[in-house]
């Protein structure tokens, strides 16, 4: 079976990108679209990795990170951070909590799945 990848965003148009780019390449999907959905499927079903936004509405992206990371059942998940943000303490404050790669907005469908591949490789 491929791996999985859970896409936590906001964005629903963002969101679907990246599903059907993900989709093509291979993976499986799940999304959602709150730091609370996402942190919930991550819990529920965890996935091979996980895109995941940094500003969202409620629970941002770095606290859903933190979440993940202190879970017993999802701390070992890559977590891929994604921002369209250019503050410059946010990629420090992501990989301090356990990020394992920071990805900019927009990203082309070649570096998405470069970027997945590398933490969660198609078998």
């Amino acid at each position: 079976m491929p791996p999985t990848v859970l896409i936590i965003d906001d964005d629903p148009a963002f969101v679907r990108f990246l599903a059907a780019a993900l989709r093509l390449g291979g993976y499986l999907t799940v999304t959602a679209h709150t730091g609370t959905d996402g942190l919930a499927a991550a819990i529920a079903a965890p996935p091979d990795a996980v895109l995941l936004d940094v500003s969202m509405p409620g629970m941002d992206g770095l606290e859903v990170l933190a979440r993940l990371k202190a879970g017993p059942g999802t701390a070992g998940i890559p977590v891929l951070m994604l921002t369209a943000s250019f503050d410059p303490n946010c990629e420090p404050a992501a990989l301090a909590r356990g990020a394992a790669r920071f990805l900019s907005k927009p990203i082309s469908t070649a570096a998405l799945l470069a970027a997945v591949q590398a933490v969660a490789p198609l078998r």
